[in-house]
C-alpha cells in the first residue's frame, strides 16, 4: 500500500541496511555532514515512489519493498522515514556528495547533518523491525 500524496512541503529519509552499516550521504551542500540517503517528495508523488527515486539519483542503488515506518516534523517539512527491504547495485557517489556505508556514530556523531533526526529514525527502525 502507497501512502497518500501530500499537499504539505514533505521530505523521506531511506534506510538501506548493509549489515551493521546503513547507506549514507557526505553532503557536499551541507559541509559534508553526513545523513541517510533523502530528499524531496514531488508533488503528485507517493512518498514510497520518492525514496526510490532519491535512492538512485543519490546512491545509485535500486531498492524495493520500500515501507514508510514513521515521520517527524522538521522545521517547515514533514520528513517520513522509510525502510527498503532490499536493494542491489553499486554504491556511489552523486552531485549531492559522497555515498559511503556508514555506522551508527557516523549517523550520529559530530559528522552528523542531522544528529536528534538520525537518533530519532534508528530508534524508530529497531522498534519496526528489533
Amino acid at each position: 500500500m502507497t501512502s497518500p500524496v501530500r499537499a504539505e512541503p514533505t521530505a523521506v529519509a531511506v534506510v538501506i541496511r548493509n549489515g551493521e552499516r546503513f547507506a549514507a550521504i557526505r553532503a557536499a551542500h551541507r559541509g559534508g555532514k553526513v545523513g541517510f540517503v533523502a530528499g524531496q517528495v514531488d508533488p503528485g508523488e507517493s512518498v514510497e515512489a520518492a525514496a526510490i527515486r532519491e535512492v538512485k539519483e543519490e546512491s545509485g542503488l535500486d531498492v524495493t519493498g520500500v515501507h514508510i515506518v514513521g515521520e517527524r516534523r522538521a522545521g517547515t517539512l514533514i520528513c517520513a522515514l522509510a525502510v527498503a527491504e532490499s536493494w542491489s547495485g553499486e554504491l556511489r557517489s552523486s552531485d549531492e556528495g559522497e555515498a559511503f556505508w556508514a555506522t551508527r556514530e557516523d549517523l550520529v556523531g559530530a559528522e552528523s547533518a542531522y544528529p536528534s533526526w538520525n537518533a530519532w529514525a534508528l530508534e524508530r527502525l529497531e522498534a519496526s523491525f528489533p
